[in-house]
């Protein structure tokens, strides 16, 4: 087995394993469909940082997701696709974090890795 071979089976191995690391997480495509406890790395970061010319607290938030792509392709399910504007329908992504606080988001970007089968979904905030 190639070493490339080997980081693709660990990779989904990893990410998926929900006892050790992996998450449950939720994605529902425009159309209200929803793929339920998909399984990947979930993270949502918090940013304070000054605003040097008025030294006020900027906050604002990164989050991401991180699954192989093959958990959406045996459902039959095209690669989410980013917002094209703030008219249209976005795909949801919904998980908990540590202290089971659930949190909704959209999607605004994808990032496959066709190489390890990975996708890279980056998130914003989402109250419908």
């Amino acid at each position: 087995m190639s070493i490339l071979q080997l980081a693709i089976d660990d990779a989904g191995k990893i990410l998926t394993n929900i006892k050790d690391f992996g998450q449950y997480f939720t994605l529902t495509d425009p159309n209200g469909f929803v793929f339920p406890e998909l399984r990947g790395y979930c993270n949502n970061i918090n940013l304070e940082s000054p605003e040097i010319q008025t030294d006020q607290r900027i906050s604002s938030e990164i989050a991401s997701v991180v699954f192989p792509m093959q958990e959406l392709i045996k459902l039959g399910s095209p690669l989410p696709w980013p917002v094209v504007d703030d008219d249209s329908l976005p795909w949801v992504c919904e998980f908990s974090n540590a202290t089971n606080n659930a949190k909704t988001f959209r999607v605004m970007n994808t990032l496959p890795d066709n190489d390890l089968g990975l996708l890279t979904l980056i998130l914003e905030r989402w109250n419908n």
